[in-house]
């Protein structure tokens, strides 16, 4: 299917920004879905090298059924306090901020009236962030293919950019590793995890299966055409 067929007939509504500077321009874009998330991880996204500024697309989400998230509260209040607005859109709740090393698009998905379908969850929300990156790659406004995705929890490495900039793939897995630190029976329990997950990808590569490999939305990048 035609990038722009895509685009105009499957994306999910926020992909169509309204009036986004076309004078922004970005080496690459990394998708973060956030749901009772912290802004410290803003913090540790500073390391990551990249020859230009990169675009964060930031959907702070949050489902149907769920309370009142303080966090959510928290993060865009942090958002507000630190970073100095650029440009919102007329239609939707999307707002990005600058920042020395990267930019902010954040999407507001955990207000009344705009929050997640509970069936949906983190999978739509990061759907929507890599719409947004799919119609900037093809406008011309982001220079690198792939559109990058993690979690708000996720120590990506300083070269996390780089690592994929001559691969030929429809989509890449990057290595991973939980970390426990706050005790033997933390460790314990991630190390416990991630061979879960190992065991999971070997069952389906034993059985033949063309889909055996990691599904963590951590992990990830797409090529943007595939």
């Amino acid at each position: 299917m035609a990038i722009k067929k895509y685009l105009k007939n499957h994306a999910e509504p926020e992909s169509q920004l309204a009036n986004f500077p076309l004078d922004y321009h970005y080496s690459s874009a990394l998708v973060i879905p956030a749901y009772n998330e912290s802004g410290v991880f803003l913090d540790n996204l500073e390391h990551l090298h990249s020859p230009n500024k990169f675009l964060l697309v930031l959907i702070i989400n949050q489902p149907e059924d769920s309370p009142a998230c303080l966090a959510n509260d928290r993060l865009e209040g942090d958002l507000q306090r630190h970073f100095p607005i650029l440009w919102q859109d007329a239609q939707q709740p999307i707002t990005l901020f600058e920042n020395k090393h990267f930019d902010i698009l954040r999407v507001n998905r955990f207000m009344e009236g705009n929050k997640i379908p509970t069936k949906q969850g983190v999978g739509l929300a990061r759907k929507i962030g890599a719409d947004i990156v799919c119609q900037l790659i093809e406008q011309g406004q982001i220079d690198s293919r792939w559109i990058f995705s993690s979690d708000a929890d996720a120590i990506l490495p300083s070269n996390y950019f780089y690592s994929a900039k001559q691969q030929q793939a429809a989509a890449l897995i990057y290595p991973h590793q939980h970390i426990g630190i706050n005790g033997d029976a933390l460790s314990l329990a991630a190390q416990l995890y991630d061979r879960s997950l190992d065991y999971y990808a070997a069952g389906l590569h034993w059985a033949g299966s063309p889909y055996a490999f990691h599904t963590i939305g951590s992990c990830i990048a797409i090529d943007y055409q595939c």
